[in-house]
């Protein structure tokens, strides 16, 4: 008998477990804090319409948390015909949230979170396209942002999918409002600064094979600026895959620029490396500047010049345009752009100790 007892009690444990618990409903809620139901559904949807005061809008919010109240996400998305989610679409296997990546990246998030969105990370590296393909849909998003890299197919996703996107940190002729740095102007910048050192012979160094516009539109201002101020002989585009082969050249004295500009922080500091290995002194055998003021930068021996990208602000600014693109989009159902927007977003340069005079010779 007291195992039987004993086997009962387990056995009425285990159904209590699986049974979940009852859902607490807004007009329970309601009740517990005297209020009416529109009152409590108007001061937990935070609407930016909300007229409700400072204090009944807590309450409704502190009861509810009290009782347990979970919003039936299913029934406001069928309410509102708005799904609330945000897709980050990019075409890697994982996010890449690096570097100036992080801060547009936490700028989207704090600008969608505070409207209300929450975020999706669409990856479209994935070997079957219907698995993702399938999610950037209206019923399932409400828009999304298109991350560097750019899938291949987006062009034809866009056809398919009459959703609000917005290209961040990408430029593209597709009819799709776009978000970038203003990596001319950023240039010119930089050149301004090493040219009134009275620098003439300038490298520009990049990684082979990279694929962001942001190459291409240092590359031809570098080029041009060159050219405008007489010092065509001296341009010099090095594009390898590593550091090593600029270095030796600069060791036997078969290219000795003054400065060197580097497409980013990364390679930078593999020239910096490489440059200590090899007893190259900077700023006093060579000038080096860079784009992208991130960690480890600042932090080097010496503190590196370098253009300032503006992540937060990128990010910022793009979640906006999406945010009033779904918004039009739900005034306007048939609306539909006819050409790329583009936001320029300016740099700014960070004047450090690696960048002086070049050492006069003889």
């Amino acid at each position: 008998r007291p195992v039987r007892a004993l086997y009962s009690n387990c056995m009425a444990k285990s159904t209590s477990l699986q049974t979940p618990p009852q859902r607490v409903t807004l007009k329970e809620v309601a009740r517990a804090a005297g209020l009416s139901q529109s009152t409590v559904s108007l001061a937990l949807n935070r609407r930016t319409d909300c007229h409700l005061s400072e204090a009944t809008r807590r309450r409704a919010i502190q009861v509810a948390r009290e009782l347990g109240y979970r919003p039936n996400w299913r029934a406001q998305a069928l309410a509102r015909k708005q799904t609330f989610t945000i897709g980050l679409v990019y075409a890697r296997r994982a996010p890449f949230m690096s570097a100036v990546n992080e801060a547009i990246i936490s700028a989207l998030a704090e600008t969608f979170n505070a409207a209300g969105y929450y975020q999706l990370l669409v990856s479209t590296a994935t070997a079957d396209p219907d698995s993702w393909q399938d999610v950037i849909r209206p019923d399932r998003l409400d828009g999304c942002v298109v991350l560097n890299p750019m899938p291949v197919e987006f062009g034809q996703i866009l056809r398919e999918a009459h959703l609000p996107m917005v290209l961040c940190n990408l430029i593209s002729d597709l009819p799709v409002p776009q978000v970038a740095a203003d990596d001319r102007n950023g240039m010119q910048q930089l050149m301004n600064h090493l040219l009134d050192l009275g620098h003439k012979r300038i490298t520009f160094l990049y990684r082979a094979r990279h694929p962001h516009y942001s190459v291409l539109h240092r590359r031809e201002t570098y080029e041009q600026v060159m050219q405008q101020m007489g010092l065509g002989q001296y341009v010099c585009v090095r594009n390898d895959e590593t550091v090593d082969p600029f270095i030796e050249d600069f060791v036997s004295g078969r290219n000795r620029p003054t400065a060197v500009i580097c497409h980013d922080h990364v390679m930078a500091v593999y020239v910096r490396h490489a440059c200590w290995k090899r007893g190259i002194r900077i700023p006093e055998d060579i000038s080096l500047a860079c784009f992208n003021d991130v960690f480890p930068i600042e932090a080097m021996t010496p503190p590196i010049t370098c253009i300032s990208l503006p992540g937060d602000q990128i990010g910022r600014m793009a979640a906006d345009m999406l945010l009033e693109r779904i918004a039009r989009k739900q005034r306007e159902p048939s609306y539909i752009s006819t050409g790329p927007e583009r936001k320029w977003v300016p740099e700014h340069l960070v004047v450090r100790e690696s960048t002086s005079a070049p050492r006069k010779e003889g």
